[in-house]
């Protein structure tokens, strides 16, 4: 819900807003954008050259990672209170890490 209601703030504002990413919600349309179920899908059927990520902090990490390993470049993170420092110790984000 909140990367709906900052989306609709961004195109209020004039962003082009051209992809929604939630896990297990691709195919849908919102508000007459697109959702789909990875940035990796987003950017391949989008042309998307930034990410905007509004996710619990638990998720930001790998939110972040994901974005970067889709081939974007700029980032922008929101998320409430700090994610865990140490999550960048977690087996799964390390493994990704080194490819």
């Amino acid at each position: 819900m909140k990367g709906m209601f900052h989306a609709r703030q961004m195109v209020k504002y004039g962003t082009k807003v051209v992809a929604g990413v939630t896990p297990g919600k691709g195919g849908q349309d919102i508000d007459e954008v697109p959702v789909f179920n990875t940035v990796t899908e987003a950017v391949t059927n989008t042309g998307a050259n930034a990410t905007a990520i509004f996710v619990p902090p638990a998720f930001a990490a790998d939110a972040i990672l994901e974005a970067a390993d889709s081939g974007n470049f700029s980032h922008r993170v929101s998320y409430r209170g700090n994610p865990n420092i140490r999550d960048g110790e977690r087996p799964g984000l390390s493994k990704r890490r080194r490819g």
